[in-house]
């Protein structure tokens, strides 16, 4: 199936994205360059452009994008549904996560 690289673009450098005819090509490279850091790291690219070392695309990342900057939070199946999502980031910061006793659902 391939693998997936999470980028962040930053807004503020947008307009040098556009001038860029470039641009493809660096993040291109940028991408295979970023393959070697370890998994928790990212690097700067071009016009400041952020991204993790790329996961395999049969599973999901789980992917905090904030502050310019990114960072994998975790992992989960492709059919993990949200509470799933939460479950797989507390498991692997070493917290269970259990419902509350008389909690109710809350409408989205």
């Amino acid at each position: 199936m391939g693998y997936n690289t999470a980028v962040v673009l930053l807004n503020d450098t947008m307009h040098e994205i556009e001038r860029d005819t470039e641009f493809g090509q660096k993040l291109a490279q940028y991408c295979r360059e970023v393959e070697s850091l370890p998994v928790r790291s990212f690097d700067y690219g071009p016009h400041g452009v952020r991204a993790l070392p790329p996961a395999h695309s049969s599973g999901l990342q789980i992917v905090g994008v904030g502050g310019n900057t990114i960072k994998r939070l975790g992992h989960a199946t492709l059919e993990a549904d949200d509470l799933a999502l939460v479950k797989a980031m507390a498991w692997r910061l070493g917290y269970r996560l259990t419902r509350i006793a008389g909690a109710k659902d809350r409408p989205s």
